[in-house]
């Protein structure tokens, strides 16, 4: 049996409770949104609006984003613009969330629906952003959402604002490939002594789990809904979201990233999967949870014409 004093100490709750509150030491921001960051250095025309401008925050979860975007602007104006932000299942205090943004803008719109049902109802916004979600959205919806954005964005000066992790070019070197294809391998021994039947798990995981895009798609289906993109240059600039082990086992407690990595499988059982999973990698190769795991990650910036 291994003694637990052997095991790689589990990240201090107290200063990383979510994954959406782990700060990447570098930029000073939210892991997650470190590479808008990065972008917004080198581009901050990109992230400013005119006084009295509306705002759609899509997929808002905690706010992270919406508040990153609301920071770079000045307070002047803030307090001008008229927010709307949509979640289709917002977490348990989302009120309090909705109070602390509705103090910051002149008018504040809250909808529990679905990312493409609020799109194509608001109407001329300066910009719209979808952070950290739109590879949630199925596929057939998620070029109706890019259509339904850029329709719903006013003429020449309104944006759409995508970053994403989960494409095809994800992984960014060898040594991140080689902790995943055992993560995944430990994560299937796991679910298969918990008594997962794994072969279903599989065939789930094919018809219901995430369809990643490639860069290329990406750009491609927004050029045809007849934006101009502005950023990247090129399919080959990417940004890089930096995810540490850490990162990994406070993804766990998201329930939405387990429906589409376990799908049909109770919520608790895969959390306890996939950190019992992740404790044995990092034990196994005498890592922690600061171990750096990288992903590469898609930041579109496209203007409606």
């Amino acid at each position: 049996m291994v003694e637990a004093q052997n095991c790689p100490a589990e990240p201090d709750q107290k200063t990383s409770y979510s994954f959406s509150e782990q700060i990447d030491p570098e930029t000073g921001v939210p892991v997650g949104l470190a590479p808008i960051e990065l972008v917004y250095r080198e581009h901050p025309e990109f992230f400013s609006l005119a006084p009295g401008s509306k705002y759609h925050d899509v997929g808002v979860g905690r706010a992270g984003s919406t508040n990153f975007f609301l920071d770079k602007l000045p307070p002047g104006v803030c307090k001008t613009l008229a927010l709307v932000t949509s979640e289709p299942h917002p977490e348990e205090g989302f009120t309090r969330i909705c109070e602390e943004l509705d103090g910051r803008v002149a008018s504040y719109k809250f909808f529990k629906e679905s990312a493409n049902k609020v799109v194509v109802s608001e109407k001329d916004c300066a910009l719209i952003t979808l952070i950290n979600m739109i590879h949630l959205v199925p596929e057939a919806e998620r070029i109706e959402l890019i259509r339904d954005a850029y329709d719903s964005l006013e003429p020449g000066i309104g944006r759409l604002i995508i970053s994403t992790t989960f494409i095809d070019e994800w992984i960014p070197n060898k040594d991140v490939l080689l902790f995943n294809n055992g993560l995944t391998r430990a994560v299937f021994s796991g679910a298969k002594r918990s008594g997962v039947d794994t072969r279903s798990l599989v065939e789930r995981l094919k018809s219901e789990g995430l369809v990643m895009w490639s860069v290329k798609e990406y750009l491609e289906r927004i050029g045809e809904a007849g934006f101009e993109i502005e950023f990247p240059a090129s399919s080959s600039e990417l940004m890089t979201m930096p995810c540490t082990a850490e990162s990994y086992h406070l993804i766990a407690e998201d329930r939405s990233w387990l429906d589409h990595t376990f799908p049909g499988i109770d919520y608790v059982l895969a959390k306890d999967i996939t950190r019992k999973a992740l404790a044995s990698m990092l034990q196994g190769r005498d890592l922690d949870y600061s171990y750096p795991l990288p992903r590469n990650t898609l930041v579109v910036v496209a203007r409606k014409l």
